[in-house]
């Protein structure tokens, strides 16, 4: 099986786990990381519960949730700590840059146009952005 195929599969399985996981408890624990209100980000500053709302407020999605079961394989704790993906907190890019790049992704990373509708996408790039530089 070549390399993207087993990502892939991974991710999938990782995505289904997540969602089952939020599902049963929509306030815990997702992937071993808090998604309640207790949820602030490392290092002080903001906090990823802010940035969610932003998002949410923004697009009335919960980016959380699509947070977890999308992104958080490999962007860990929110998007706050490089997984084997990088650190998401304090990008440079800009939010149509981050839509873009979550629409057509970049090796290893698969696009989600198509899978994502434009509404969750515009919200986790908001969310990624929102989330605090520290």
């Amino acid at each position: 099986m070549t390399t993207v195929l087993q990502r892939s599969i991974a991710i999938a399985i990782v995505a289904a786990g997540a969602t089952l996981a939020y599902a049963a408890d929509p306030g815990g624990n997702v992937d071993h990381q808090m998604t309640g209100n207790a949820d602030t980000a490392p290092g002080g500053g903001g906090s990823v519960d802010q940035a969610a709302a932003a998002a949410q407020k923004a697009y009335g999605e919960d980016v959380k949730k699509l947070f977890a079961t999308n992104c958080s394989l490999c962007h860990q704790a929110n998007g706050m700590r490089q997984g084997d993906g990088p650190k998401l907190a304090g990008t440079a890019k800009s939010e149509d840059q981050v839509i873009e790049q979550i629409k057509h992704g970049k090796t290893p990373m698969p696009g989600f146009e198509g899978k994502l509708s434009e509404q969750q996408i515009k919200a986790l790039a908001r969310y990624i952005k929102s989330l605090p530089a520290s």
